[in-house]
C-alpha cells in the first residue's frame, strides 16, 4: 500500500537500499529523500532512487554536502566543503548531472 507523500522513506525501501550499501549506516537516507522531495519537488519514487547512487558514488561528506545543499543549509554545506578533496567535490557537483535521468530510466524499466 502506498503511504501519502511524506516526504519519508518507506521503512521497506530503506531496508533494501541500507542492504545494498556499504556506507548506508553514515548516510542519513531519509534526511536525502526528504531534502530532495522538498528543494525539487520531484516524485517520491525519484527521490527513493538517489540515495542508493549516492551512497554507492559518494563519500559520507560528499553525501551530507549534497543533503545540506538541498536544505539550504550553506553553513553546513561551505564546512563539508571544506573537509572534502578535489574528487569529493567534483563526484558531489556532479552527482544531479545524470542521476535524476538514470533513475528515471530505472523507474520507468529502460
Amino acid at each position: 500500500m502506498e503511504r501519502p507523500d511524506s516526504g519519508v522513506l518507506d521503512p521497506a525501501v530503506a531496508d533494501r537500499l541500507i542492504g545494498h550499501a556499504d556506507r548506508s549506516e553514515a548516510n542519513d537516507i531519509n534526511a536525502f529523500v526528504k531534502s530532495c522531495i522538498t528543494a525539487y519537488n520531484w516524485p517520491k519514487p525519484l527521490c527513493e532512487c538517489m540515495p542508493e547512487k549516492a551512497d554507492e558514488r559518494l563519500t559520507p561528506n560528499g553525501f551530507a554536502f549534497l543533503v545540506a545543499v538541498m536544505n539550504e543549509d550553506m553553513a553546513k554545506a561551505e564546512k563539508l566543503r571544506g573537509q572534502m578533496d578535489m574528487n569529493e567535490k567534483a563526484d558531489a557537483g556532479m552527482f544531479f548531472v545524470n542521476t535524476p535521468q538514470e533513475c528515471g530510466e530505472a523507474l520507468q524499466g529502460n
